[in-house]
């Protein structure tokens, strides 16, 4: 009994603690696939995003405030190109750890942006993407492997990381 209740509250112990090297690690790989998957939606912005494909934004309905879009404020290809690219910067500066959270909820309002603008097209695995990037808003990524360090701050971030964010991550 003593050994459950010592693991309960000690970040060491527990099922649920990450390592905070791990989830700079993480980081590193979660830039790296929402990269992936930029790249795989390029290819078909004249089909999927623009006025001339099967979904016109004269014809976008959404139901609710939630099922917004930012692609679906215009049709035209020069504007879903200047988001994919802003979308591939904030991937880039997750991947390298340059403002972490901000990248993090930049990547998620925009791939939710991409995924509602014609949700047909999506699967499973979209769907657990947007997971992962909401969940790593509340985890510290920044620990370590980042581009840019403070350099007069000293960062105190614990090796396990133990939370709520850490439970529903797990």
């Amino acid at each position: 009994m003593k050994n459950k209740l010592a693991s309960i509250f000690n970040p060491e112990l527990s099922n649920f603690s990450l390592d905070a090297r791990s989830l700079s690690l993480f980081r590193i790989a979660l830039g790296l696939v929402v990269l992936f998957d930029i790249m795989t939606f390029l290819p078909h912005i004249d089909i999927f995003y623009s006025n001339e494909g099967i979904l016109p934004t004269y014809s976008y309905r959404y139901r609710h405030w939630y099922d917004a879009s930012l692609h679906a404020l215009s049709g035209a290809r020069a504007a879903q190109i200047i988001l994919f690219v802003i979308h591939g910067i904030a991937a880039v500066a997750l991947t390298l750890g340059v403002f972490p959270r901000p990248a993090v909820i930049l990547n998620l309002v925009l791939l939710l942006s991409v995924h509602h603008r014609i949700p047909a097209v999506l699967n499973g695995g979209d769907h657990l993407l947007g997971l992962l990037l909401f969940w790593s808003i509340f985890l510290p990524l920044d620990a370590d492997f980042t581009l840019f360090k403070k350099k007069n701050a000293v960062q105190k971030i614990p090796e396990q990381v133990l939370g709520l964010s850490t439970f529903a991550f797990c």
